[in-house]
């Protein structure tokens, strides 16, 4: 099982990701954007698939799942893809997919930690 320093880092950055993901969703495709260019075609599904993702991980961390190969997955796949984020819309969004770049991978240390032990 995961440390509680690891599930406190993970509800945060799930917390954060699930309200970014919405945010992201919302003007991606939402009425405020009158052009529909494919790039908002992608983003919006790239903001899906991390809503998804994040739901998975904070219901697996409520029923206190004993595996840790989600986590390492979880935290690994969404460092590519805040990169991309980070590239298609390099504002704030930008700033936003660094922090969670550093959230992942302070999860991922934290998992190694007490795989170690």
């Amino acid at each position: 099982m995961a440390s509680k320093t690891n599930k406190v880092f993970q509800l945060i950055r799930d917390i954060f990701l699930l309200l970014f993901s919405i945010i992201i969703m919302s003007t991606s495709k939402g009425v405020f954007t009158g052009e529909q260019e494919p790039v908002h075609y992608v983003l919006f599904f790239i903001a899906a698939l991390l809503a998804l993702l994040t739901l998975i991980n904070i219901l697996l961390l409520i029923i206190r799942v004993q595996n840790r190969f989600y986590f390492y997955f979880n935290a690994i796949i969404q460092i590519p893809i805040s990169f991309i984020i980070a590239g298609l819309n390099p504002s704030i969004f930008g700033f936003i997919s660094l922090g969670l770049i550093l959230l992942n991978i302070i999860i991922i240390i934290t998992l190694r930690k007490k795989e170690e032990k």
